[in-house]
């Protein structure tokens, strides 16, 4: 079966860059006109910082930082997370451990969430048991007009 839950290394818009630590250092550049050096040094992890834990969000392993709610993609291969819209000021600027599921857990939530036939439904949350979620594909209706963007992203579990 193919993948269908990427990382910050598999997804064709990070890969086309360079993989993820690329693509966050081009965010950050564009955003904030850094330099390299500056942008080098932000990698340096701060041992004493929370770590952040991954989820999946729409098929995707992703962070959301503490600080501003931004969300990147992530790699469990990479489990560093920094910021390019808050640039990890709370921490000094330097970068934060990622938490993800053991190996053989993460591959059973993959599994179960690869059979999900609409990728808007392939999610989990830290905390969230295999038992919890649901072993059969869920169809994921597009939002209406009687539910916001909002409510229809809560009643489904992406906030």
């Amino acid at each position: 079966m193919a993948t269908y839950i990427h990382t910050g290394m598999t997804a064709y818009v990070y890969r086309k860059i360079g993989g993820y630590r690329a693509f966050i250092m081009k965010t950050a550049r564009d955003r904030w006109q850094l330099t390299n050096e500056e942008l080098m040094a932000a990698w340096e992890l701060d041992e004493s910082a929370e770590p952040l834990e991954a989820r999946v969000l729409r098929s995707n392993w992703c962070v959301r930082c503490d600080v501003c709610s931004e969300t990147f993609m992530v790699d469990p291969e990479d489990p560093v997370f920094w910021c390019p819209n808050c640039l990890n000021r709370k921490q000094g600027g330097k970068a934060r451990r990622i938490i993800f599921p053991e190996v053989q857990t993460r591959a059973e939530i993959e599994e179960i969430l690869e059979k999900r036939a609409d990728p808007r439904s392939r999610n989990w949350k830290p905390g969230e048991t295999l038992s919890d979620l649901p072993k059969v594909p869920l169809k994921v209706p597009a939002p209406s007009a009687a539910l916001s963007v909002r409510q229809w992203n809560i009643v489904h579990g992406e906030l």
